[in-house]
Order: structure tokens, then C-alpha cells, then sequence
């Protein structure tokens, strides 16, 4: 059994796939069409699927004898973007794009879903393939799916997401907390509005958001161990009619990302206690709403880890396993972890320039040499897993 060559063999199809899906990105909930193309290759393949959601799918994989069960996840949804990467295979649906790569994860995860058939007589328990719709925004896919009961069963989760700030052949396989949680921040403060030249007959309501926004930066440095790591930031903040008007009314937005989900509480109290004590010293009123995103931190389980980090070395060496940073970032796979640990992998597709712009930009692409490596990592993953290896 030769994983890299299998893959390796379905290179062509699994760029085939890639670019098919590329060319027609739907954004989350409403990808009907690339539904119907996964399904259409799940049945071509002869793999069986369950439809647990109204888009997306889960293939069903069993081994020749009883044992555990994992869940390999790959999302599908796309963004709202305007492609302007001027490939062949660009996005034919105007003004949406695949700048996250999903396009990438469901096409490697479909040769994944190809090979694991083959060797299905090779491994003891279940293989649950997610094409999970709805990644990007709320309500949440990945919280949907572990919602509907079809992935009760499994002991674990694996997930890969394509990554352009590392070179195509390298993987990142790092134990503990990799993404953050999130909560979102809506401040409202009511002052008295007045006229500019007389500010002493009005309560500025615009002078007291600036001075909540100033004071909410403290929490992290004065409130938080410096053991924990939290950011707070502000993203909108309006008020005001007219330069000659003091206002009455401020509203701001923002978020608050951590990876200690005790943070949670501690965070809601402190935003809520400096909004209104602040408001309060300038004779205003705050009303303030801290509500999580519904997306938690994600946090790798050690074991898992090893798993996958012997997988990608045994597969391409060590010198394929480098290190990143914890980012702020939030992703959805944190979800999965209210039934079985979870671990999230990354897999490089930086080869030069064209194929270094971030996730998120219009220019976003990939080499395609990258969703080889995710196919080999997911299978690997889900043997030893498995297996016990």
C-alpha cells in the first residue's frame, strides 16, 4: 500500500475536481450546484453519502471489521469576492470567489474519500468524510452538522485548510491551541445632544465612545494573566450629524478574540463594566452586548497531533513538519469538539509569487501540487488512526 502513489496517481482528477469547483463558488448555504458535483463524483466512485443538511454531504467509508470511527472534514463554501486572479478556470459566478481554498479542500478530500474506498479492506472501524457547507458565516455548518446526530459516533475529528504563508510540500501539525474564539461587542451610548459651541449644555456622546474604546485596551493588559492571550478591537465606531453638533448618540462594534474558553465570562464582565462605568463618569448611559460567535477556539489534542505529525513524516520526512504561530483568526472546526477531540492540520501552497496572496483576496491561488499533500495526510491520518499506529 503506496498512499503518495495512489494520490499522486489521481493528481489530474483531483485538479479536475478542483477546478470545476472553482469555477462555480456558492456561498455558505446555498451551494446546491457544488453539492450536486460532489455527489456526482461520490457516486461515480461508488462511495455511499448521507445528506444530514440541506447542502454538503457526508460519505460513509467502512473498514472490514468493527472499530472507531473519525470524522475527516473538508468545507465548501465559497465568498463573497470578485476574482481577479485571471486564471482559465476563474470564477464564472460573478462577484464570488474561492479565495479560502475550500474549493482545494473538497477536491483533495474527494481523492481522500477515492483512495480510503480502495483500501477500505486494509482498516478496522468507519471513515465519516463531512463536506461541510457554511464555514465561513453564521449560522455555523460545522456547528449544523454536529447538531443533526450523523457524527455522534465518531472518536475523533481531522480537518487540513490550505495555507499560501507556507511553502507548498510543508505541513503544520502543532498540539494545543492553533485558532481563536470569538465574541462579537455592540456598545450604544446615549448622551445629550447639543450645540458645538456650547458643550457644557450637552453630554458628547462621541467623546465618551472614544474614551470606552481607549479603556477597553486595558483589559488585556491590566486584566488578564499574562499566561492568557486576548485581543480586543473596535471595528466601527459612528455618531454625529454635523460638525457643528455635539451627539447624542454613539454606536460602536467590534470583537474580542481569546483561546482560554474560561476567558469567556471574564471578558463579557469587563467590556460591559468599562463601557458603562465609563459612560457613567461623563454623565452617559452604555448599553452593551458581548455575544460569542458561536465559534470556539480550536484547540489540538496532543494525541492526535503525534498522529498526524508521524503521518506527514513518514510520508515526506521531517523536514516537511515546520511550526507557526497560534493566530487570531476563528474558524468553525472548533464546533466538532463538543463530540470527540479535534485536530487541525495545515498544509502549505506557496511555490512563488502568484501563489503567495493571502486567503481572503481577490488574487488568492494555490498550487495545485498542495492538494497532494492533503489527500496523502488525510488518508494517512485516518489509517493510523484507525489502525493504532
Amino acid at each position: 500500500m503506496d498512499v503518495k502513489a495512489l494520490a499522486e496517481s489521481y493528481q489530474k482528477d483531483t485538479v479536475a475536481a478542483r477546478r470545476l469547483l472553482h469555477a462555480c463558488p456558492e456561498v455558505g448555504w446555498q451551494e446546491v450546484k457544488t453539492t450536486e458535483q460532489i455527489k456526482k463524483y461520490l457516486d461515480a466512485y461508488g462511495i455511499p453519502y448521507i445528506s444530514p443538511l440541506k447542502t454538503g454531504a457526508v460519505a460513509v467509508i467502512e473498514g472490514t471489521r468493527q472499530g472507531k470511527t473519525i470524522g475527516l472534514c473538508a468545507d465548501i463554501d465559497a465568498l463573497p469576492i470578485a476574482e481577479q486572479t485571471g486564471a482559465p478556470y476563474a470564477s464564472k459566478n460573478e462577484g464570488f470567489m474561492h479565495a479560502c481554498g475550500h474549493d482545494g479542500h473538497a477536491a483533495a478530500m474527494l481523492t481522500s474519500a477515492r483512495i480510503l474506498w480502495q483500501l477500505r479492506d486494509t482498516f478496522a472501524g468507519t471513515i465519516k468524510i463531512i463536506f461541510q457547507p457554511c464555514e465561513e458565516y453564521l449560522p455555523s455548518g460545522s456547528q449544523a452538522m454536529a447538531q443533526s446526530g450523523a457524527l455522534d459516533d465518531c472518536d475523533a475529528f481531522f480537518k487540513i485548510h490550505v495555507n499560501p504563508s507556507i511553502p507548498c510540500g510543508c505541513v503544520v501539525a502543532d498540539s494545543g491551541p492553533r485558532m481563536a474564539a470569538s465574541a462579537g461587542i455592540d456598545i450604544r451610548v446615549i448622551g445629550r445632544g447639543g450645540h458645538g459651541g456650547n458643550p457644557h449644555e450637552a453630554v458628547d456622546a462621541t467623546l465618551v465612545a472614544a474614551s470606552i474604546l481607549q479603556n477597553l485596551q486595558t483589559i488585556a493588559s491590566r486584566e488578564l494573566s499574562i499566561e492568557d492571550a486576548a485581543v480586543i478591537s473596535i471595528g466601527t465606531l459612528t455618531s454625529g450629524t454635523a460638525r457643528n453638533v455635539i451627539s447624542g448618540e454613539a454606536k460602536m462594534s467590534g470583537t474580542c478574540r481569546y483561546f482560554n474558553p474560561d476567558q469567556a465570562e471574564i471578558l463579557r464582565e469587563a467590556i460591559t463594566r468599562i463601557a458603562q462605568n465609563t459612560a457613567r463618569a461623563f454623565r452617559a448611559e452604555a448599553e452593551v452586548q458581548v455575544v460569542p460567535s458561536g465559534c470556539g477556539a480550536v484547540i489540538n489534542d496532543p494525541e492526535l497531533a503525534s498522529i498526524a505529525r508521524r503521518a506527514a513524516a513518514g510520508l515526506w520526512g521531517e523536514s516537511s513538519i515546520v511550526g507557526l504561530p497560534r493566530t487570531g483568526l476563528n474558524e468553525d472546526f472548533s464546533n466538532y469538539s463538543s463530540i470527540a477531540p479535534i485536530m487541525f492540520a495545515l498544509v502549505g501552497t506557496c511555490s512563488g509569487e502568484t501563489t503567495g496572496h493571502t486567503l481572503h483576496s481577490p488574487f488568492f491561488d494555490l498550487d495545485e501540487k498542495a492538494l497532494t499533500y492533503a489527500a496523502c495526510l488525510n488518508v494517512q491520518f485516518a489509517l493510523d488512526f484507525l489502525n493504532d499506529v
